[in-house]
């Protein structure tokens, strides 16, 4: 015979209910981001891989392209030689929804796994566009001197932020850091070159420029070590 259920047992019952789904819905939610980050990644990993592969296959390394080098052109100054690559060499490659070039208003500033924000917004020394996706990616070049004074191209770097404006705007959970390395002409994550345990530590203790690294080297997915 069935035997109607009391208040006070509905009310205990639904309170262990939600007992679980608070200990559980976070664990959930984690899981899920961390899944979404992870491939949200991986994709705008491959899309900036794959137009940068094309570009110097049709124009030539891009350590030679036009206005990479400061002596390349003299009498122009890095604003627009900044923009001269971008649009030239990089922008026709990908599928890009707003070009904000280097005075973008709109974007939102980026910060720090150690709090320091990067205040993008007007900006001169960077370039910055949206893809179609809503990825924003912000470039700027990476110029340094050697033993004589001359102005050598060392790397270009390329910011991610894989879900534009929208926060967190935080690096190493929606916003990661890839270089074109003069060294190989190869796109890559910043600090992939270094053992797992110097990613894992930089990225937890730092500013946060290696934790794109950690994700790549573990197959695309965010493990347990990740310091998120």
């Amino acid at each position: 015979m069935n035997r109607a259920f009391t208040l006070a047992e509905v009310l205990i019952t639904l309170g262990i209910i939600g007992v679980i789904a608070a200990m559980t819905i976070p664990s959930v939610m984690t899981k899920y981001q961390k899944q979404e980050t992870a491939a949200r990644l991986k994709k705008a990993y491959s899309t900036i891989n794959q137009a940068l592969v094309m570009s110097q296959s049709e124009n030539g390394d891009f350590t030679t392209w036009e206005g990479i080098v400061p002596e390349d052109m003299p009498s122009v100054n890095y604003q627009n030689r900044l923009s001269l690559l971008v649009k030239q060499n990089i922008i026709p490659y990908l599928k890009v929804q707003k070009d904000c070039g280097i005075k973008c208003k709109s974007a939102s500033d980026e910060i720090y796994r150690d709090g320091q924000v990067q205040k993008i917004s007007n900006d001169p020394s960077n370039y910055v566009i949206y893809l179609s996706d809503g990825t924003r990616i912000r470039f700027f070049i990476n110029n340094r001197r050697d033993e004589n004074g001359v102005a050598t191209f060392q790397d270009l770097y390329i910011v991610l932020d894989i879900n534009g404006d929208s926060k967190p705007n935080l690096a190493g959970r929606d916003i990661f850091f890839i270089t074109l390395s003069s060294s190989n002409n190869k796109v890559q994550m910043y600090n992939t070159n270094y053992p797992l345990s110097n990613n894992l530590s930089e990225c937890e203790n730092g500013r946060g420029f290696s934790c794109g690294a950690i994700i790549q080297k573990d197959g695309w997915e965010i493990n347990d070590h990740y310091p998120w």
